[in-house]
């Protein structure tokens, strides 16, 4: 068995039937990468909490020397005092060189000096160029001011493109002051911000309620479907009564948009005592 054929053997070894997950591209770095370092580095990955799928999801780190991925999760994690689980989901950070994250870290404490609990970690992995330039676009062209950039830091991993057309979409519905007030609207994807739109013309909600847009349509329905079993007790009547429980539960969501949609539904089990007090005003 020659060396290709035993680091793909050690491979199907270390993943078992995940092996056929991984990418004819990172299939091919591993061929040439020394089993003892992708041993090492799967097992330093592992007891950092990484499953096999989210590996084989970034397998070039096997690639890496382990020492470079510990000095790398050392720095996130005691320096930048970054959450295990956030490194967990984005272990790209992992392989970034370590001078790339510490010079963007710098920038980022330059203009928005972010404390330890905001989530910095999908800014360390971009270009500082691309950051300046989308901080810059959002502050200079679309007049959002810096506190709002700082509570909402997952707008400069948004191009400027994308940002721009959301802005343009949204102007229909909302003031200029309204979006830079609230600016983590420009944060959800055109198809939800249409579909919300869509829904709350259905139901007859007034469009500029922006908590509104966080959630999908779908899960709106279910919020309603709720209410009018729990609320409005749709689901032990039958036939006229019934259906006037689900015009009821839906009465009262287009009465109540804020306090029935925008809440978890886990949130509306615990408040369950005040809706079924204000659905009494549902004729």
């Amino acid at each position: 068995m020659d060396e290709k054929e035993l680091r793909l053997e050690n491979l199907r070894a270390l993943f078992g039937e995940n092996f056929s997950l991984i990418s004819k591209q990172d299939l091919k770095a591993l061929e040439s990468t020394r089993i003892r370092t992708i041993n090492s580095s799967y097992s330093l990955l592992s007891g950092i909490g990484l499953d096999d799928k989210r590996i084989i999801k970034n397998a070039r780190l096997l690639c890496l020397n382990p020492i470079r991925i510990l000095r790398n999760y050392m720095f996130l994690t005691c320096e930048l005092k970054i959450k295990k689980e956030e490194i967990c989901a984005q272990p790209s950070l992992l392989g970034r060189d370590l001078n790339t994250l510490k010079n963007n870290y710098i920038l980022i404490q330059r203009f928005l000096k972010p404390d330890s609990g905001k989530k910095i970690s999908s800014l360390l992995s971009m270009n500082p160029n691309t950051i300046m330039k989308n901080f810059n676009f959002l502050s200079s062209k679309l007049g959002i001011s810096l506190e709002s950039t700082n509570s909402h830091l997952e707008l400069l991993t948004l191009s400027s493109q994308t940002v721009k057309y959301r802005w343009q979409k949204l102007r229909r519905l909302f003031s200029q002051n309204k979006i830079r007030s609230q600016p983590v609207i420009l944060t959800y994807s055109s198809k939800n911000i249409d579909g919300n739109r869509e829904f709350m013309a259905l139901y007859g909600i007034r469009p500029d309620i922006v908590c509104l847009y966080g959630t999908s349509p779908a899960l709106k329905r279910k919020k309603i479907l709720w209410i009018s079993k729990n609320i409005f007790n749709s689901d032990i009547l039958k036939g006229y009564e019934k259906q006037e429980a689900i015009r009821k539960a839906k009465e009262f969501v287009s009465k109540y948009p804020s306090l029935t949609l925008y809440p978890s539904i886990s949130q509306l089990e615990k408040r369950i005592k005040k809706l079924k007090l204000m659905a009494l005003k549902v004729s």
